[in-house]
């Protein structure tokens, strides 16, 4: 709502924007080193920015939490670091050493 000189502020003047909305198309975005995955989900819930959600992935039918990043947008954060790790190693089986 629009402010006046002399109103008095509510807590919802003081609440953040939502950038994701309840059943809104976004991006989710998976980010390791060296790679970046995207693709379309579907928002089953509202946040704001720095705020927890769950996606639909539309392909896989599966839901994946992830945190409201912009308008949008989702960022899911690696499910373990070792998955990371993997994202960001290079793809040469002859070199790999265990």
């Amino acid at each position: 709502r629009a402010l006046r000189a002399g109103d008095a502020l509510r807590a919802g003047d003081l609440a953040k924007p939502e950038l994701v909305q309840r059943n809104e198309s976004v991006t989710l975005v998976l980010e390791t080193p060296g790679l970046v995955l995207t693709l379309r989900g579907k928002a089953l819930e509202a946040g704001s920015l720095g705020e927890v959600v769950n996606v639909l992935n539309i392909h896989s039918k599966r839901t994946i939490p992830g945190v409201v990043s912009g308008p949008g947008r989702v960022t899911v954060v690696a499910a373990t670091p070792r998955l990371a790790a993997a994202a960001a190693e290079p793809r040469n089986p002859a070199r790999r050493t265990q």
